[in-house]
């Protein structure tokens, strides 16, 4: 089983969704960018569609960059208290090596977001 510790467990998901309060803020940061001068037939303003899609790839993203330092936090703490058992060890390394990747590839597709919305806009 991935998580042992059912009390680590309970606080690594508190942290995730405390984290969701965050979440919107995030995703509607870059928002007043994309406001048009004027306003919409029905009084509204307007947005435009690649400035929303964006913003919620963004905000997707630094979620999932928040969840992975958490599970990096969480390899370092299981290693820490390994206790010199081998096989906790080994698991604790594997955390953290996926969570390192899994940081590595957010980063990567923050990049390639970035990019496209470069080169379309």
């Amino acid at each position: 089983m991935f998580f042992k510790n059912t009390k680590l467990t309970g606080v690594i998901f508190f942290l995730a969704a405390a984290s969701l309060l965050v979440f919107p803020s995030v995703v509607l940061a870059q928002a007043a960018t994309g406001w048009t001068t004027g306003p919409a037939p029905t009084g509204l303003p307007t947005v435009e569609l690649d400035v929303v899609l964006t913003n919620i790839i963004i905000g997707i993203l630094g979620f999932v960059s928040i969840l992975g330092i958490l599970f990096l936090v969480y390899g370092g703490i299981r290693y820490v208290t390994a206790g010199g058992n081998e096989s906790d060890m080994e698991e604790a390394k594997k955390i953290i090596t996926y969570a390192i990747w899994g940081l590595f590839l957010t980063a990567s597709a923050y990049a390639i977001v970035k990019t496209v919305v470069a080169f379309v806009s």
